[in-house]
Order: structure tokens, then sequence, then C-alpha cells
């Protein structure tokens, strides 16, 4: 699967680049070509792993010598994934299409995301050579906190209530 997932963002850049180059030269023909025919390869083509995955599962786990107690499932299992790639080959190529026409616009906008910033607040991660996780968890979790608190602070002891009150 994760080979086979591997071949689909290899077509998904190969597509980003054609789109960029499209748009770069301003051919939106040329964008709708390229985007047409990398999702309709991608669909046709998980449309075939899912048909042999089907028909497949059965002998696949009978050469990976699944035991009887989970056979069934197994097979169930396994053909849901198959029946599942197509959509999931179509994404991939789609989110990568986007990108394409996304770095087109923006060419050299944010190339370096961190080169703008000051040096003094990126965290140093391994001070002695070791990383501390659980001040790294403690950092991490910080971080995603809101800045701004949800609710007003009542006058009464700073205690905030739903309603803000």
């Amino acid at each position: 699967m994760y080979m086979m997932m591997g071949a689909v963002m290899g077509i998904g850049l190969a597509a980003g680049v054609a789109i960029g180059q499209s748009i770069g030269s301003g051919d939106a023909q040329a964008v709708r070509r390229v985007v047409g025919t990398s999702i309709t390869a991608v669909a046709g083509f998980g449309m075939l792993v899912a048909a042999a995955g089907w028909m497949l599962a059965p002998v696949l786990l009978d050469r990976m010598h699944v035991p009887e107690s989970g056979r069934e499932a197994a097979i169930t299992y396994l053909r849901l994934i198959c029946l599942q790639m197509p959509s999931m080959f179509v994404y991939i190529v789609m989110m990568m299409t986007l990108r394409g026409t996304g770095d087109a616009a923006m060419v050299g906008l944010g190339a370096f995301p961190g080169d703008d910033l000051d040096p003094g607040i990126e965290p140093t991660l391994a001070p002695q050579g070791r990383i501390a996780l659980r001040d790294l968890a403690e950092e991490e979790l910080l971080l995603a906190l809101p800045l701004v608190p949800r609710h007003a602070l009542a006058s009464a002891g700073g205690v905030a209530t739903a309603d803000g009150a």
C-alpha cells in the first residue's frame, strides 16, 4: 500500500511541477489538462488496485498464513482497505496539485520561515545531548493553548463563567 502511495505521490509531484510551469507561463488550458490527466490516471490506477485487492484478498492472506479464526475478518478488512484506494489516491494528487498552484502564485514567500525569527525564541531541545521529553511535551502543550481567554473574568475572585459574568 505504501509503495503505491509513493508512486501516486510521484505523479502528484510531477503534476505540481507542470502546473507551476503552466501557471507561470499563463497557460490555463495546460493547467486543466495536467490536473485532468493526473486525477484520471490515479483514479484508474486506484480502481485497478481496488479490483485486484478485492479478488486477491483471500489468496494474499493464505500466502501470509493467516489463522482460520481471523481469516474472514482479515479478508473483510483487506477488501475495505483496497476499496478506499481510489479515493485516497485522488485525494493525494488533488492536494499536491493545489500545492502546485500555491507554489506558482507565491514564489519565494516563506521559503525560509525561520529566517525572520529572533534566535532567542527558538527553544534548545537537546541541551546536554539529551532530550527532556517531559519538558518538551510541556512546552508543546503550552504553545497549543490559545493566547486569548475565551471567557471574561468575573469581578469577584477572578473566576470565569460560561456567560462571561
